[in-house]
């Protein structure tokens, strides 16, 4: 076929447009699966299927990516992916919890809502020609003969790439504190803006009794960790084995009577001196909690801040989110 076809060259450009942006958020996906899940957790529709879409989304973008170069499975590897942008785009704009920007390749490229759902529908319209064509058009790509052997290995590919990623997800990465400045030969440092967030200060009695004080809880060498959760919450209850030794960790339990959360704690082996009835969820609301469970560590100076010490403005949400930010004890 001839590469000067008009149709056929809009064919591919639009089929490796996709692939590149698909191998693009596959891969920033994985690299960052603490950040993936968390995003994942925000949402009521995707909670309940968070580890399965933790693997499953990155794999299925990847292979996508791959299909799209063959001659013959492009057309339907194009399909799949235009059913996936539109889910893409019906997620952006119904679900709530997108309002806090869409992280699709990974949390350094973060983008607003409404930046998402214009990049998707510009992928969609790249695809449009290869749909238009059909499947049985022919079109440059990996030629019919060899397109097993390629998607098999494209699949042995994948899954490794995938195996290694969800390898690393347990593992705390290593952030280098952000520089206050960029230095040049000549030129004085400059202060790059970090997003800043203080924590709202409380003064509660704990299941023993003792007063927690936000103040005092900060001072600690190390600050110290909020954790927002609830009886009853299956995911909270999955992150409370990692809690239970702790001190220095507050948990903060959302519910309508304190004598709920007295049997939740002691049932969990919370220290009941770091545990407190958050009656009806008011500091969870008075943190912007956006579902549980969510944590944030706060150090001396009130701020919040990840574990290496760098303010954030956003919490930390989901089972292994909230484990990455906790200290090695």
């Amino acid at each position: 076929m001839p590469w000067s076809d008009a149709p056929a060259a809009l064919d591919l450009g639009g089929r490796l447009v996709v692939t590149g942006a698909f191998g693009w958020a596959g891969l920033a996906k994985l690299a960052d699966l603490a950040s993936l899940r968390a995003t994942l957790y925000l949402s009521r529709l995707t909670r309940p299927w968070v580890p399965q879409l933790s693997a499953g989304l990155p794999a299925l973008e990847l292979f996508l990516a791959l299909a799209l170069l063959g001659s013959r499975a492009g057309w339907f590897a194009a399909a799949a992916s235009a059913a996936l942008l539109v889910a893409f785009i019906a997620y952006l704009s119904l679900d709530s919890s997108t309002a806090q920007g869409c992280a699709c390749f990974g949390a350094r490229t973060s983008t607003s809502r409404r930046a998402g759902i214009v990049r998707d529908l510009l992928l969609l319209a790249a695809l449009a020609p290869a749909l238009a064509r059909g499947p049985s058009a022919p079109r440059p790509g990996v030629p019919p003969a060899a397109e097993p052997w390629a998607l098999a290995a494209a699949a042995l590919l994948v899954a490794a790439v995938v195996r290694s990623g969800l390898g690393r997800s347990g593992r705390p990465a290593r952030r280098s504190r952000r520089r206050s400045g960029r230095r040049r030969a000549g030129v004085a440092a400059v202060a790059e803006p970090v997003a800043t967030r203080p924590a709202v200060p409380f003064d509660v009695v704990a299941l023993d009794g003792t007063r927690l004080r936000l103040t005092e809880l900060a001072a600690r060498t190390g600050g110290v960790v909020l954790v927002f959760a609830e009886p009853g919450c299956v995911l909270c209850e999955e992150l409370l084995p990692a809690l239970a030794p702790r001190g220095d960790v507050v948990v903060l339990a959302a519910a309508l009577d304190p004598a709920e959360v007295d049997r939740w704690a002691g049932g969990h082996g919370l220290l009941p001196s770091r545990v407190a009835a958050d009656v009806d969820g008011a500091l969870a609301d008075s943190y912007g909690v956006p579902a549980n469970p969510a944590a944030c560590r706060v150090d001396g100076t009130g701020l919040l801040v990840d574990a290496t010490g760098v303010p954030v403005a956003r919490l930390s949400v989901g089972a292994e989110a909230i484990t990455a930010l906790l200290p090695l004890p």
